[in-house]
This record gives C-alpha cells, sequence and structure tokens, in this order.
C-alpha cells in the first residue's frame, strides 16, 4: 500500500514531546494526524487552526528571502511551523520542555516525506 502524509503526520504525532501535528494548506484547508492530539488545552489548538491562514500568508511573503520556519513559543509549548511549499506548511506543536534538537529533525525528515508524496 502506498504511503499518504497521514502516515507521515502519524509517525511524527507517535513522538513523546509531540502533542500535536498537522499539514495546513491555504486557505484555511488542515489535514490532522489520524492520531487524536494530546493538547489539554483545546482552546488553544482551536486558536491555532484558526491563525493558520494568517501564518501562511507571512511565510508566503517571506518565501522569496529563504523563510523556512517559524517558532512560537508559548509558555508550555511551542509551535513549529515548516513550510513545505508556498502555501502548505506543516505545524508542530510540542512541549517547551522537549528536546527541541531532536525533534526538529524528525519535524524536517516529516517534511521532506511530505514534499516527495507531494511531486
Amino acid at each position: 500500500m502506498a504511503e499518504s502524509f497521514y502516515d507521515a503526520l502519524d509517525d511524527l504525532q507517535r513522538l513523546d514531546d509531540v502533542l500535536a501535528v498537522m499539514l495546513v494548506k491555504s486557505p484555511g484547508r488542515i489535514y490532522q494526524s489520524r492520531l487524536p492530539p494530546k493538547i489539554k488545552n483545546v482552546g488553544l489548538l482551536t486558536l491555532i487552526k484558526g491563525t493558520m491562514d494568517t501564518f501562511l500568508n507571512i511565510m508566503s511573503k517571506f518565501h522569496d528571502y529563504g523563510m523556512d520556519n517559524i517558532t512560537v513559543d508559548l509558555g508550555r509549548v511551542s509551535i513549529l511551523l515548516y513550510s513545505v511549499d508556498r502555501g502548505t506548511a506543516l505545524v508542530t506543536v510540542i512541549n517547551s520542555l522537549a528536546n527541541r534538537g531532536l525533534i526538529e529533525v524528525e519535524v524536517e525528515n516529516t517534511r521532506r516525506r511530505i514534499r516527495e508524496l507531494k511531486a
């Protein structure tokens, strides 16, 4: 069976400190991991989903200048937004105290898998 981007999202979501994973496409299309998010604050998850078009717009405007990712630190959680292409981002919500370097490597590997699937 051929791999889908959901498989890539699910693999990333399985990491201990990853609370939620989604692939966001402008305008307003959000594809979440098939696994339930581990984030406890539903209001925050709703806010993240509701602001994705704004982040994608910013990333698109800076795309030609090499913007690759945005990190938002919110105290207990951090949001990692990695550009897949112009108008698409891989969004990963993690515990702020997580080993960010390790998670960033896994996010990068997931982004590459998604790019290969899109090709």
